[in-house]
């Protein structure tokens, strides 16, 4: 026997301006923009909507926001929200392994690149290969800031 379920779902709309702004470099520029609360000359971009997703899901007819939101699957979801979600957990995981063990150079400047953006800040330069008198190194071990013990297939040393 089958049920009625209020389903609600959304998408994402674009709305954007373009604007000129006078500044000394680019990132002051960047500053007055995020700044400018008037967007009276905003415009929409239905173009680049995002995926429809499932924002909540009720027991009965015409039951949206009356009694509690049943549970659905992640699947359903908002997959920008699911990723960035599971950003946090991620880098988690490759931080725990970064001091016990030798990781590939790319995690280290994985886990700089992605504690930049939870701290709203700028990537960093690091590189995701590191090359060493003995080639390139294939796997990192940071002891402490400024301390990195890089290994290649043939040798390894500290920097």
């Amino acid at each position: 026997m089958s049920s009625q379920f209020s389903v609600e779902t959304a998408y994402r709309v674009i709305i954007y301006r373009q604007r000129t702004y006078e500044a000394d470099t680019v990132e002051y520029a960047c500053v007055a923009a995020l700044a400018d609360g008037d967007w009276s000359d905003s415009r929409t971009d239905s173009d680049s909507a995002g995926q429809v997703h499932v924002t909540g899901v009720w027991q009965g007819a015409d039951a949206a926001y009356v009694g509690a939101a049943l549970p659905f699957p992640a699947r359903f979801e908002e997959a920008v929200r699911r990723k960035a979600e599971h950003f946090d957990t991620l880098l988690q995981a490759v931080e725990s392994l970064a001091p016990a063990r030798y990781v590939p150079v790319k995690a280290h400047a994985a886990i700089a690149k992605a504690e930049a953006i939870l701290a709203g800040a700028d990537d960093p330069d690091l590189p995701d290969r590191v090359h060493t008198p003995w080639g390139e190194a294939e796997k990192a071990r940071t002891y402490a800031e400024g301390i990195t013990f890089y290994s290649t297939p043939s040798h390894g040393g500290f920097r």
